[in-house]
């Protein structure tokens, strides 16, 4: 890495100038505009927490690959 810039490395954008900083913002805006939700609104948490969830048998297939790109 070099001594002063801002340095690409497993994904975590290093910066060096006066103390090193660690971040990954352009990792997160890239994954969040492939899978469309760059747009969405924040939560402060992804769902209730008494919620139940129960099993939607007339629901739409899921695309394994595509659940596990976002997670």
């Amino acid at each position: 890495m070099p001594m002063m810039g801002v340095t690409f490395f497993l994904r975590l954008q290093i910066k060096q100038k006066g103390g090193t900083s660690i971040s990954q913002s352009k990792y997160y805006k890239k994954v969040l505009k492939k899978f469309g939700m760059d747009i969405a609104k924040e939560a402060s948490t992804s769902m209730a927490t008494p919620c139940y969830l129960e099993k939607d048998e007339s629901g739409t297939e899921v695309s394994k690959i595509r659940f596990r790109g976002m997670i």
